[in-house]
């Protein structure tokens, strides 16, 4: 994946609490938000359906997120398609003649 200059600053700046304003959309684009959005959905179904929350390997242990935070992911990629697809812009044309009175 090739990253702008210019995402790569805002999202540092976002992830790192820098200064000004950053929004989700400036650091996903629709085809990554709508990606994370359906693993989250298939993490959900996984839990919802009993599947293993935690596993251990020798010394390892792997803990599954709870139900609360995978709500939450949903709820955060589901809003960012939203603002995707709901964005409406529209050009508006002006003319202007000027006269000498």
């Amino acid at each position: 994946m090739v990253v702008s200059k210019r995402r790569a600053r805002k999202a540092s700046a976002f992830f790192n609490g820098g200064e000004g304003r950053v929004s989700y959309r400036d650091i996903y684009t629709l085809e990554e938000a709508r990606e994370m959005l359906a693993l989250w959905k298939a993490a959900e179904r996984a839990l919802a359906s009993g599947q293993v929350k935690e596993y251990t390997i020798g010394t390892r242990t792997l803990k599954m997120i709870d139900m609360k935070e995978i709500e939450a992911q949903i709820v955060k990629y589901a809003n960012i398609v939203s603002a995707y697809e709901n964005d409406k812009r529209t050009s508006r044309t002006v003319r202007v003649v000027y006269r000498d009175l």
